[in-house]
């Protein structure tokens, strides 16, 4: 979509990162975090995947400029290499750090803030050993499959 379209038609769709981003944080202000709340359900999700897409599509478009200069950060690049691995792993995780420091409060809203950093520094760790060892020698290998050149039978 970003290749073919025109440049100026994709900066006025960017127009909504401001709008969908002050109705995310309203509704947060508002109905918090649970996902029980019942406005969470049938808007949230929605509110927070279009307030992020939009992010991502105004990212995009200001690659090269010093208002995008965030997500060139290297923590943040390093964040996004591994965010698929945090986002499998963060439940195993938290029940892994749950039962290993017994915390009956580990995984609700009034658990401590260093039950939240063992949780947070455990996770990022896990996606990272992760990224390592598993999905960054996979991907190695499917490039290598898809740039190997064919070789040619009966040739030699």
């Amino acid at each position: 979509m970003i290749r073919r379209l025109k440049r100026d038609y994709l900066r006025k769709a960017t127009l909504w990162v401001p709008l969908s981003m002050l109705s995310l944080v309203l509704l947060y202000v508002w109905a918090g975090n649970e996902p029980s709340h019942p406005v969470t359900r049938p808007v949230g999700f929605s509110l927070n995947a279009v307030a992020f897409a939009a992010l991502i599509l105004w990212a995009v478009q200001r690659q090269n400029e010093p208002a995008s200069a965030l997500f060139r950060w290297t923590p943040v690049r390093w964040l996004g290499k591994i965010s698929y691995g945090v986002y499998l792993l963060q439940l195993p995780v938290q029940s892994m750090v749950k039962l290993l420091i017994k915390s009956p409060l580990l995984g609700t809203s009034q658990r401590a803030a260093a039950q939240s950093l063992a949780w947070l520094t455990t996770t990022l760790a896990v996606a990272w050993l992760s990224w390592r060892y598993f999905e960054k020698p996979l991907q190695d290998y499917g490039h290598e499959l898809t740039t190997r050149k064919p070789r040619l039978s009966g040739v030699g």
